[in-house]
């Protein structure tokens, strides 16, 4: 699952339309329609933003063969 259709299905789930979501983050609906799609890649601190108006927290793990981090 892309972070495109995470967004979508949490936005869907929470009742939300594009215009809601794009209105909540304040970003543009196309900004919103083009992350869902996979058109465009969603930067993490936008979907971290996006996720958390949802009620959704997000975490990073950088993992390498020594060593895990979670930001």
């Amino acid at each position: 699952m892309t972070e495109g259709e995470i967004i979508k299905e949490f936005r869907e789930f929470n009742q939300l339309t594009v215009i809601d979501l794009a209105l909540k983050n304040g970003v543009p609906v196309r900004s919103i329609n083009n992350w869902e799609s996979g058109r465009v890649k969603l930067p993490y601190y936008q979907m971290k933003k996006i996720m958390e108006t949802m009620g959704c927290e997000v975490q990073l793990t950088i993992k390498n063969e020594n060593k895990i981090i979670v930001i």
